[in-house]
């Protein structure tokens, strides 16, 4: 299974900027290089922060440029996103019982879980009893089969203060779930920090990437900023195939020349190197 994984795309009305850049210009382009290199997709997932205010006509912006977007798409929410207004905008998105963007679905990986880790009025991560006793049902009703779990916020603490002081608020409580289901788990997909990430928490592997329109910088000296900088905008290509996982970073922007060389033993000797 190939699957597409975009996160923190941030959009505004149509026209706008966030910090310099414009990031219905980035998204779009996100897709149209999705569309030429790996238009096979079978499935796309945006981890949350569809927007950068929570405006309906952000996401009725979003709406219209994905309505060209031939590869089936599921939408998560993030800390800068209004979950009533993304629901006036997508009545179909599916929730459940008590309203959270939430949901999970059958592939042919294994079950696809998806979390509302939205909460009003804070940027932390928050996942209640409710929706914790949700998870867990979701989890324990799935018996033995893989399972996937996709959302906005980082599960655990990654090391830098300023974003973890914005991280999962509840994150004891989330791993002691995550714990619990360890075995059947086989990888969580976040965004939020706005940085390539990989590691694991609770000994399940997790991978995160850059947003599509501004980027995060690591900075490990405590200060309780965030930092950010200019960098190469991105998304994920993730292989699934009989219980392995494969995820490549592409940086869709990058307009410079691209090399080419062998693979033979002779291709890479000193004298291959003097001829070039």
């Amino acid at each position: 299974m190939k699957l597409i994984h975009i996160t923190d795309i941030h959009l505004t009305r149509e026209g706008g900027t966030v910090l310099g850049s414009s990031p219905g210009k980035n998204f779009s382009e996100c897709l149209e290089h999705i569309l030429v290199h790996h238009g096979d997709a079978d499935l796309c997932v945006v981890t949350g922060d569809l927007t950068h205010w929570g405006e309906p006509e952000a996401y009725a912006y979003l709406r219209d440029i994905l309505s060209g977007f031939p590869i089936e798409t599921r939408l998560l929410i993030g800390n800068h996103d209004d979950r009533p207004a993304f629901r006036a905008a997508f009545p179909g998105a599916p929730c459940d019982v008590n309203g959270f963007v939430q949901w999970s679905e059958p592939t042919r990986a294994g079950r696809f879980i998806y979390l509302d880790t939205n909460e009003p009025g804070t940027h932390a991560g928050h996942y209640g009893p409710d929706r914790q006793d949700w998870l867990r049902g979701e989890l324990e009703a799935n018996g033995g089969e893989a399972c996937y779990l996709f959302m906005h916020h980082h599960p655990s603490p990654i090391g830098i203060r300023a974003m973890d002081d914005i991280g999962q608020a509840d994150a004891q409580d989330l791993r002691s779930i995550l714990f619990d289901y360890q075995d059947r788990i086989g990888h969580i997909f976040f965004g939020h920090c706005h940085l390539p990430l990989s590691g694991t928490v609770c000994g399940i592997p997790f991978a995160a990437l850059r947003g599509t329109n501004h980027h995060g910088w690591q900075d490990f000296t405590g200060s309780p900023f965030l930092k950010g900088a200019d960098l190469t905008p991105a998304y994920n290509v993730v292989l699934l195939e009989n219980a392995d996982c494969v995820i490549h970073t592409i940086d869709f922007n990058y307009r410079g020349p691209i090399a080419e060389f062998g693979t033979q033993f002779e291709d890479w000797t000193r004298e291959s190197e003097a001829a070039v």
